[in-house]
């Protein structure tokens, strides 16, 4: 047995006589092989006992793609110290966790417990500019020596509390709804359908239009759409949407041919949320998304438009191919582009996940003019509010340094300023050179209102945001970045409100740009006008004031008196009235005949409950930044009553914890919505809770009527 087995051969040699010195494709052409050498294994030697080691595989794939050149084997240090590891970035949760293990007090809970951090919006939660508290309303009343603003806010929160509580016999229920019959009427849903594609489809282009028409033009459409409800709440949507630019819309939800029409796609909801995943459901939850952008749709948008995109988010591991797969790619990024953008304006977190998002972003021809494709530069404007609100306002990123909100807010800056140079310079651009008036066609002209609007809103969120994080005591660099984001708040928001007269007070018109952008600006410059009546654009921001106060006006006008507009334009009355008596103070400093105004008692009590309030809140830090106002010669104010001067119109101080009786209050955008009682309840999550806020007659806090 061991005879008929060969002797081995010394290593060695037989090493040596089996490796070979050419790669295989030199061998096969009898060349000289330049890169034999790396092939060889990392540890051989001829005269090594040891057994080769394989090649490093990055260095095999390396070679095949070699341009034939030699290149040095650079070896890893191994002296260097080692990088730190990668750790996972704890969020605020985490947090929570870690302090719900420590021992309770005697009561039995931690002190934790009774605190809460709340939620952050340009026009929903604690930061927003819309929302009036009680130490903001004890703030103005102090500087105005009047109760102007309370007056208003309270007449403001009856109207939102009325509304949200009222019980309207004639809403429609959609659950006793019945299909219009449009079948003895195929001329008015033609003219619904050419509507929609004409003045909807350009701006959300997510439905094919040949195969929308060839499908409902079949003989056997009556009969598809008893079948399916996902086909009858997708058609009835689109007649909907198309409508409203028939003059059949309204302000009011439950009222109008339009409303009527979305009822029937309103009561097949709830049996959309139990079939299976398809493409025309997501449609149909699309087209209903795109309903609710509107004010009469407010009520109903947070809960479609949550479903739309789980739906949306869900179907991308499903396997579409051809014309499917293009049209399941435009529903998804519409829907996402959308839900990014009312997100973050009401100030909610997200339903996508940008983390598990791999969905090609398909070519929309009917979105495109040229090389400018509005479409794609709708979703890069999502995803860079997706990142702000992730890194800036999320309840996660809590607790950080100044310097990483700063560090953070450089980079948001950075990349708004390359997306609006990415945009053609014909009125598109904002602060370009051509303006958006130039603009020819009403979908353009829409379009260039709404890029301009984006733009100079996040662009006055991250200005707030800066002036909350900047370090203490100024230094001459503070100081210089503070007067810079200063006059980038105020150009901003003369900038949004110069543009309310292109804005068509519609029903169709979103809410983001008919009311809760134009309104954020109105407070920026009501409080600077307020806080400094002096500065030399007084006189011009005014002006502005008046401009938008005739603008909501208008939205009271077009409403029939639905939507209290002239309720908003009341603010800038109380700021022009304010600046008036300011100026006749001072010229009667000039006549000595006229006497001077007697000390106001009720705004020096006022003053001894502020501090009496800011002396028991133990948990706010404040920062000694101020914008003082010397009225020392008009009128008797002692040095207690000076007040903050980034307070009315800058975010809070990071995230901190907060009680919840400091965020009691009124938030004036309460009066662009509604309550429907024959809606399902599952519409109203929170509604109730977040508006339902009326003073009490007998004292000045505000209080939940729910007791």
């Amino acid at each position: 047995m061991t005879a008929d087995k060969p002797s081995p051969s010394p290593t060695g040699v037989g090493a040596a006589s089996r490796t070979h010195k050419s790669c295989d494709a030199c061998k096969s052409r009898k060349v000289r092989c330049p890169i034999a050498g790396q092939l060889l294994p990392t540890n051989y030697s001829p005269s090594s006992n040891r057994p080769p080691s394989l090649p490093d595989a990055k260095a095999v794939l390396d070679l095949l793609t070699s341009d034939g050149e030699t290149k040095p084997l650079v070896l890893p240090d191994r002296t260097s110290p080692k990088s730190p590891p990668h750790r996972i970035q704890e969020l605020h949760v985490d947090r929570v966790l870690a302090r719900a293990q420590r021992p309770k007090t005697s009561t039995g809970r931690g002190q934790e417990e009774t605190m809460f951090v709340s939620r952050n919006g340009i026009f929903g939660g604690r930061n927003s500019l819309t929302f009036f508290s009680d130490n903001r309303l004890l703030s103005l009343s102090t500087r105005l020596q009047n109760q102007k603003v309370n007056e208003l806010v309270g007449r403001i929160s009856v109207i939102v509390n009325g509304r949200l509580r009222r019980t309207d016999s004639t809403t429609t229920n959609p659950r006793r709804t019945q299909p219009p019959d449009l079948g003895t009427d195929r001329a008015r849903a033609a003219l619904y359908i050419r509507l929609y594609f004409e003045r909807v489809h350009p701006m959300f282009p997510f439905l094919d239009r040949t195969t929308f028409e060839t499908t409902v033009s079949s003989p056997n459409f009556p009969n598809l759409l008893e079948r399916s409800k996902t086909w009858c709440c997708l058609y009835y949507c689109v007649l909907a949407l198309g409508c409203q630019y028939a003059d059949g819309g309204t302000f009011e939800p439950g009222k109008g041919e339009s409303w009527r029409l979305f009822s029937v796609s309103l009561s097949g909801f709830s049996e959309l949320l139990l079939l299976p995943d398809s493409l025309t459901t997501l449609q149909a939850l699309t087209a209903m998304s795109i309903y609710g952008l509107g004010i009469s749709g407010l009520a109903v948008e947070p809960v479609i438009m949550s479903e739309a995109a789980r739906r949306a988010q869900i179907m991308s591991s499903h396997s579409f191919t051809g014309p499917t797969a293009h049209a399941y790619q435009k529903s998804f990024w519409i829907l996402y582009a959308i839900e990014k953008i009312t997100s973050f304006h009401f100030g909610r977190s997200s339903s996508f996940v940008d983390s598990d998002i791999s969905c090609p972003i398909p070519v929309v021809p009917e979105a495109t003019s040229g090389d400018f494709s509005w479409f794609l530069h709708l979703v890069r404007f999502a995803r860079l509010l997706s990142r702000a609100y992730t890194s800036l306002f999320s309840v996660g990123v809590s607790g950080n340094s100044d310097s990483y909100y700063l560090d953070v807010i450089d980079q948001l800056n950075g990349e708004l300023e390359e997306w609006r140079a990415s945009l053609p310079d014909n009125g598109f651009r904002p602060s370009g050179i051509l303006r958006p008036q130039t603009v020819s066609g009403s979908n353009a002209r829409s379009l260039a209102l709404i890029l301009n609007y984006l733009y100079y809103s996040m662009l006055l969120t991250l200005a707030r945001t800066t002036l909350c994080y900047l370090p203490v005591p100024e230094t001459p660099a503070v100081t210089a970045t503070k007067n810079d984001r200063m006059k980038t708040i105020l150009n901003a928001s003369r900038a949004i409100l110069e543009l309310t007269t292109m804005i068509e007070v519609e029903p169709y018109t979103v809410t983001w740009v008919l009311a809760g952008i134009p309104i954020t600006a109105l407070f920026v410059l009501f409080d600077l006008v307020i806080h400094d009546p002096r500065q030399p654009d007084t006189v011009t921001n005014l002006a502005l004031l008046d401009m938008v106060a005739g603008h909501f006006s208008r939205i009271e006008y077009a409403s029939g008196g639905t939507v209290p507009g002239s309720l908003i334009a009341e603010f800038a009355k109380i700021a022009r009235d304010y600046v008036n008596e300011i100026q006749h103070s001072e010229a009667g400093l000039t006549n000595p005949a006229r006497p001077h105004a007697p000390p106001n008692h009720s705004a020096m009590q006022m003053v001894q409950q502020s501090s009496e309030l800011d002396g028991g809140n133990n948990n706010q830090v404040a920062r000694p930044t101020q914008m003082t106002l010397d009225l020392s010669d008009t009128m008797p104010m002692s040095g207690s009553m000076q007040q903050p001067g980034y307070t009315d119109f800058a975010f809070d101080s990071g995230m901190g914890q907060v009680s919840p009786s400091a965020l009691m209050g009124t938030d004036v955008m309460g009066i662009f919505n509604y309550f429907l009682p024959d809606l399902d309840p599952m519409f109203y999550q929170g509604m109730m809770q977040e508006y339902d806020l009326l003073p009490q007659q007998h004292g000045g806090t505000v209080q939940s009527m729910d007791k």
